[in-house]
């Protein structure tokens, strides 16, 4: 018998396996949406209702772009307490904590 086809077949293989390494990062950055072109939290979320978010703070010099949990941006951007989904920075909710 010849190690021919079982050489070829470890081969492809080790091919297969090399490109899923390269090709899952590659994905993951391009199927990730730009932050300015992502959705922003609606105040009727459960998670949002939940812990009173508002998209415009009332409460002076507390807003999610100087909140601990958000996580930057511009006008909006990902918080950690509403599972990674975009707040505008003007907004506040009852979880804010000094950053």
């Amino acid at each position: 018998m010849s190690d021919q086809p079982i050489a070829h077949g470890r081969r492809r293989a080790i091919k297969l396996a090399l490109g899923g390494v390269v090709a899952i990062p590659l994905a993951n950055v391009l199927l990730r949406t730009p932050a300015g072109a992502a959705k922003t939290i609606s105040p009727s979320n459960p998670i949002a209702k939940q812990l009173k978010y508002v998209e415009k703070s009332t409460t002076k010099g507390e807003l999610c772009s100087n909140c601990k949990y958000y996580g930057g941006g511009g006008k909006a951007g990902s918080c950690q307490l509403m599972q990674g989904q975009m707040v505008l920075a003007a907004g506040w909710c009852s979880a804010w904590a000094s950053a």
